[in-house]
């Protein structure tokens, strides 16, 4: 945030992604799949995408 700050910008909105281990242990790719279709998803509930 402070890094933001300094350049000046200030999100109305600000996320963090957490991906659980056991999700990572089914492959980088699976869990990579799986969090960007759940991202579209809330997105896509919030009408931003």
């Amino acid at each position: 945030m402070c890094a933001l700050a300094a350049h000046g910008v200030t999100p109305a909105v600000m996320a963090v992604e957490v991906i659980s281990d056991e999700l990572v242990a089914r492959g980088v790719d699976v869990a990579a799949q799986v969090t960007a279709d759940a991202a579209r998803e809330v997105l896509g509930r919030a009408g931003i995408a």
